[in-house]
């Protein structure tokens, strides 16, 4: 089954898959299913994107925070264009690399483009990032098979992870048991 890149949830089209194979193992009550995650190469640049957007609408979402209709997480929040180079400058402030300053020490914006740059220069994806979005893939499988399908939990098993950022596509293979 096919992922988006850099997330945990289905590509368009693969969630009928997984209902099939729900299917096959309630009409087959023997069947034992093995679950493995895998990341690829394509899940690196999108996880750097994610976590780009995350730093400059953190600002806005810690500035929300309290308001009865404030998003629920970060990645709910809505960053609009007029807003950007604010939220840019600020996430860019708040970043713990070193940055240019005046000479009282204060950290000097630079041009959305630099900061921009500056940002994402910093941002990297560990191999421990890799191997937590391959296991939440391979949870989601399980998850839609045991809770939302009925399939026994004992019928079903998580495999070995595959978090190198190699291979044909961000994805989750079965296998029978």
């Amino acid at each position: 089954m096919a992922f988006e890149a850099g997330k945990a949830g289905f590509k368009e089209g693969e969630q009928s898959k997984i209902e099939s194979v729900a299917k096959a193992m309630q009409n087959r009550p023997g069947l034992k299913l093995e679950i493995s995650g895998f990341t690829s190469p394509e899940d690196i640049p999108a996880m750097e994107e994610a976590e780009f957007r995350r730093q400059v609408a953190m600002p806005k979402f810690l500035e929300l925070e309290g308001d009865e209709n404030a998003p629920k997480s970060v990645a709910d929040v809505v960053v609009t264009e007029e807003e950007y180079p604010e939220y840019l400058e600020a996430a860019y402030k708040d970043a713990t690399f070193e940055r240019s300053t005046n000479f009282l020490g204060i950290v000097v914006a630079q041009p959305i483009p630099d900061m921009e740059k500056a940002l994402r220069d910093h941002i990297k994806v560990t191999d421990t990032q890799l191997a937590d979005l391959a296991r939440r893939r391979s949870e989601l499988v399980r998850t839609f098979l045991v809770e939302q399908s009925g399939i026994a939990p004992e019928r079903v098993f998580l495999k070995g992870m595959s978090a190198t950022g190699k291979g044909t596509g961000p994805r989750v293979e079965l296998g029978l048991q």
